[in-house]
């Protein structure tokens, strides 16, 4: 492809500006990833992880690419490519019908993008006619490395579209998309086409991948395992992307967390959570979206656990809804306890877990009561008040800490 050469100080100043992305991309991408995440039109990528954690590393990706590009030939045109990330998150959103999310998502990039490079560009150099070359070359060269990616997108979309109408999946998400909006279909017309029983009760669970490139089998396998261990035979499931099953589980059934994790050990990078358990069609869109705050909470507190139920984190999620408040609320309420070891964390709150009795928590610690007296007072010189005086706040704030920092 022929171009035009810019002078050689403006090439220059673009293979700088670029090396200090490549350099520095950790603390320029977060900020960048900030400003992206947050931005208007993001909102529904932002409300699932599986989603935000697509969108972000596609992003990244798409940056860095045109950065190195740039360190090689300074001001040439950036040839497009496709790779696993931006594929992933594309099949991702056709397969959920959001396809213009994805055309969206490279605008809102590609602003986030320039407002960033802009600031760069003015530490490159003090002369304006540098500058002013500098910036309109920089806009050319992003400009149509976006419209060539998106030209390649709108390709894979079509493609993705065709190949989803081939099969049947696509009217089982539909439906299920219709069930979960609350959209006017019967009941008849709804089990007809998912060939499941929307009247008795279920319990939804969603499985997802927490690292890209892995395999959907592993995620099929954890569903088995979870299936298994509910002893719910039939259940219903839905792929809404590559890194994603939806599942319902009929019937009364009991989902111990500690048990299925401990089952999915050998399962890297697959992480489940379990909604309530509810009756009917109501039923079924309110644990599908137990299912998802629970999924949501995990991945808004960086949790290490992999499995987690609705029933264990709904106190948590609703006072970790907003991270700098719930940090607020965390060292307020316990002090120098926030940075205590975990077996003091853990010794307070299975304390009040046991009504205040030393002596079951003693038991229940396996530890001598003694243990947990001496333990008891080291946690009043470190809290802002007395447990005794503060005990739900301090349970609550003990909580949030735990899932911050499970294992």
């Amino acid at each position: 492809m022929s171009w035009d050469r810019p002078p050689e100080r403006i090439r220059e100043l673009l293979r700088i500006g670029a090396e200090l992305l490549v350099q520095h991309k950790s603390g320029w991408l977060d900020e960048f990833t900030r400003t992206f995440l947050s931005s208007p039109g993001m909102e529904v990528s932002v409300s699932e992880p599986v989603l935000a954690a697509e969108s972000e590393r596609a992003a990244r990706a798409t940056i860095l690419r045109w950065a190195v590009s740039n360190i090689s030939d300074p001001g040439a045109p950036v040839a497009p490519v496709l790779d696993a990330d931006i594929v992933d998150i594309t099949r991702d959103l056709v397969r959920r019908g959001l396809d213009e999310l994805t055309v969206t998502s490279y605008r809102i990039g590609q602003n986030a993008a320039w407002k960033l490079w802009v600031r760069l560009a003015f530490s490159l150099t003090s002369e304006v006619d540098e500058l002013e070359a500098l910036l309109i070359v920089s806009a050319q060269s992003i400009g149509e490395f976006v419209e060539a990616t998106l030209a390649m997108i709108t390709e894979l979309i079509h493609a993705e579209r065709e190949e989803l109408l081939r099969g049947s999946a696509p009217e089982r998400r539909e439906v299920v998309a219709l069930l979960l909006e609350g959209a006017p279909i019967t009941r008849e017309r709804a089990e007809m086409r998912l060939g499941y029983d929307l009247s008795q009760t279920h319990t939804a669970a969603i499985a997802w991948h927490t690292q890209p490139d892995s395999e959907l089998r592993r995620l099929e396998q954890a569903v088995g395992v979870l299936v298994k261990c509910a002893q719910s035979p039939n259940p219903l499931t839905i792929i809404p992307g590559a890194a994603t099953i939806w599942v319902w589980l009929p019937g009364e059934v009991t989902v111990d967390a500690q048990t299925l994790a401990e089952r999915v050990r050998d399962i890297p990078d697959v992480c489940i959570a379990v909604g309530s358990t509810a009756r009917g069609i109501e039923g079924f869109r309110r644990t599908h979206l137990d299912a998802l705050s629970t999924q949501q909470m995990l991945t808004r507190l960086r949790s290490s656990r992999r499995v987690a139920t609705y029933d264990e984190v709904r106190l948590v999620s609703l006072l970790a809804a907003d991270h700098e408040r719930t940090d607020h609320f965390i060292h307020h309420t316990l002090g120098d306890l926030a940075n205590e070891s975990d077996h003091m964390r853990e010794t307070v709150l299975t304390y009040v877990r046991e009504q205040c009795s030393v002596a079951r928590t003693a038991a229940r610690l396996h530890v001598h009561r003694n243990t947990v007296i001496r333990r008891l007072a080291r946690v009043d010189e470190l809290l802002p008040r007395p447990l005794d005086t503060n005990t739900l706040h301090i349970a609550a704030a003990l909580e949030v800490l735990q899932w911050r920092g499970a294992t």
